[in-house]
């Protein structure tokens, strides 16, 4: 019923938008007949695929975007797969989704991933949006027969950022209803449409009509541009671009249709918040969410912003209309009082595999008197120091609120006499004067006992990140763990990755 919904819905925007604009990509604009005309291109290329599963390399184009209606509409559960990844790890990506058919851009079609299926070539030629046999063996595909998750329409990777990614199934009745409304505004998104957050920008936008400007990865002047021209009101990125602004020479009055800034991805430092605030003048929402949970559970509105915000600084918000949170004690499970920091779990009618059930994270978290919650770390980012636990979020915050520090991010690396020691990465600010790795460890030694000191501080260009813009902690470890028996270089570039930060957010 509720795929049969969907596909009628989508059938019947195409039919009333017609030749109105649709998408926007490097300032051409495409049609819904354009997305339409794709999605039936697509389905005389799968017409003989044997039934099953596909996978979409899902860049922030017109071509990706046409395609996932398209397949949508054809009833194919789709396994969405990072662009931002090389050649290798692509390939056994798919190879791991047990589909019947890929579909990819030409850029993303390397001689590794032919080697493990065949599929579609998407692009654009002649203003026409292009779907393109490869040639290849379809033996290479999974058996017929193979059906993907029962009842999903689309399966989602999880951001990754302590190990790999794991797959939510998201079912049809979890993705929006697309109805014939008025247009309406504009919606900017240059977060990745593979995270539940770019995922639910593009399908909320597209299924109530509104056409949607892209941006295949941020780069500050086009996304300043794409603000200009359609004036946003309510409009985010992620804390890292927001150092990203920061760090710019952006005119303030280039951003001053924004009344409203939802983050989230990553913790946001009062300092970021404080000096992004000031800088721009636009309330920054800090939310809460999970590709488990369907997406955001805590946040904040503009009301609550403007009655709260200086004195409940560092909360991530209070519980989303619907949803339940509570906070544990780790061992027995009974619920924490007021300000106890223990485990938080939430239960949401949006989590795709768990409706309404309550999800134990690994955050740690306190929820005050008046509901606001606030996250205190990870579980899984605690390390043991001979025998001294270490939080390595603390290490981080301590690390961040140097006046030449960035960002930061802390990992425990192995130790044979210690067990663990902790490691820390931090980017600097553009205009300070480069601080000496001493000077930094006996910054955070004035503020913390000594065993939470790291015992390395590298300056890094960049902190590596997944394509949810969250740091990479397996990346960093990759980076850091050399350099503990080396020493620390004068500046150390992360393992090379795709680049890509992201847009808007929820």
């Amino acid at each position: 019923m509720a795929a049969q919904a969907f596909r009628e819905g989508m059938r019947a925007l195409f039919a009333a938008r017609g030749e109105e604009r649709a998408v926007q990509f490097d300032g051409v604009w495409w049609s819904w007949r354009d997305l339409a005309i794709l999605g039936v291109r697509l389905g005389e290329q799968l017409a003989d695929a044997p039934a099953g599963p596909v996978a979409l390399v899902l860049r922030n184009r017109p071509s990706g975007v046409g395609a996932l209606l398209g397949l949508l509409d054809l009833g194919r559960t789709t396994f969405l797969i990072s662009p931002v990844q090389p050649p290798a790890a692509m390939s056994a990506d798919v190879a791991r989704c047990g589909v019947v058919a890929v579909l990819a851009d030409a850029d993303d079609w390397s001689p590794e991933l032919a080697a493990v299926s065949w599929g579609v070539e998407l692009g654009s030629a002649d203003g026409a949006l292009t779907a393109t046999r490869r040639p290849g063996d379809r033996a290479k595909a999974a058996l017929p027969g193979v059906t993907g998750p029962r009842g999903a329409a689309v399966v989602i990777p999880t951001s990754g950022t302590t190990g790999p990614p794991k797959r939510i199934p998201l079912a049809w009745g979890d993705l929006p209803v697309p109805r014939v409304r008025p247009a309406g505004a504009v919606v900017i998104n240059a977060l990745s449409s593979v995270t539940i957050t770019g995922l639910s920008v593009v399908l909320r936008s597209l299924c109530g009509g509104r056409p949607l400007a892209l941006l295949e990865r941020l780069d500050i002047p086009g996304w300043v541009a794409l603000v200009r021209e359609h004036r946003p009101t309510y409009i985010g990125l992620p804390p890292a671009a927001m150092r990203m602004l920061l760090a710019s020479d952006i005119d303030p009055s280039d951003l001053s249709s924004i009344q409203a800034w939802p983050t989230g991805s990553a913790p946001v430092p009062a300092s970021l918040q404080e000096e992004f605030e000031a800088r721009f003048g636009i309330a920054v929402l800090h939310n809460y969410g999970a590709t488990e949970f369907g997406g955001t559970v805590s946040g904040w509105t503009p009301e609550e912003h403007r009655e709260w915000a200086h004195r409940k600084r560092g909360s991530v918000g209070r519980a989303r209309p619907g949803i339940a949170l509570r906070i544990v004690d780790q061992e027995s499970g009974a619920v924490m009082a007021v300000d106890e920091i223990g485990l938080l779990e939430v239960r949401s009618p949006s989590a795709p595999q768990r409706k309404n059930e309550w999800i134990r994270t690994n955050d740690l978290a306190r929820m005050d008197a008046d509901g606001f919650l606030y996250i205190q770390g990870r579980i899984d980012d605690v390390i043991v120091r001979g025998g001294f636990k270490v939080q390595l979020s603390e290490v981080e915050e301590i690390l961040s609120a140097h006046p030449a520090v960035s960002a930061a991010a802390a990992v425990g690396l192995p130790e044979a006499r210690l067990g663990q020691v902790p490691a820390a990465a931090v980017t600097l600010v553009a205009s300070a004067d480069a601080p000496s790795e001493q000077e930094l460890k006996d910054w955070v030694r004035g503020q913390a006992a000594p065993y939470k000191v790291p015992v390395l501080v590298q300056v890094v260009d960049a902190l590596p990140q997944t394509h949810s813009y969250k740091v990479n902690r397996p990346a960093l470890r990759e980076l850091l763990e050399p350099l503990l028996v080396a020493g620390p270089r004068a500046s150390a570039a992360p393992p090379e990755q795709p680049s890509a930060v992201g847009g808007e957010t929820g």
